[in-house]
Order: C-alpha cells, then sequence, then structure tokens
C-alpha cells in the first residue's frame, strides 16, 4: 500500500478541490503529510480493522493514499442492525 504521488492527485482529488472551490498550492501537500503520521500507519498496521470516517475528505484520503475503505456511521449502523 503505496502513498499515491501529490504531484498527481487522483481523479476523486479533482473533485474534492472542485467541491471544495479550489485547494491553495500546498495544502494538498500538507494534508498527505498529516495523515501519513498517525491515521494512515495505525489502519495500516490493522488490515482487518473495521475503519470509520464521517467525513467525505478522510474517506476518500483513506481509499486514495492506503486502499483502505471507510464507512460513514449510517452505513455502520445499518450494517449492524441489518437495514
Amino acid at each position: 500500500m503505496g502513498a499515491v504521488d501529490p504531484g498527481t492527485p487522483t481523479q476523486r482529488e479533482h473533485h474534492v478541490r472542485e467541491h471544495q472551490g479550489g485547494v491553495e498550492k500546498g495544502h494538498y501537500e500538507v494534508s498527505v503529510a498529516i495523515v501519513e503520521t498517525h491515521l494512515l500507519p495505525a489502519v495500516r498496521a490493522k488490515p482487518d480493522a473495521t475503519v470509520l470516517a464521517d467525513g467525505m475528505s478522510c474517506r476518500i484520503q483513506l481509499d486514495d493514499l492506503a486502499g483502505v475503505p471507510a464507512l460513514h456511521l449510517a452505513e455502520l449502523l445499518a450494517i449492524r442492525i441489518g437495514a
């Protein structure tokens, strides 16, 4: 599970940038650096864990940078109650 080259944003990163009205130069790199300090190492250490992330950007980063699918709380609750 390698990191995505921040010089070539993914399709979803482009979508997020458009949705947010654009991202200033350097913010993507800072975001990747932050998520690589604790969050991504933690989820990589437990590949069978269920990962909960309510924010769209968090779910996109987890998927794009680590190949880790994350669930929104509503999705997790629906699964648990069998909805």
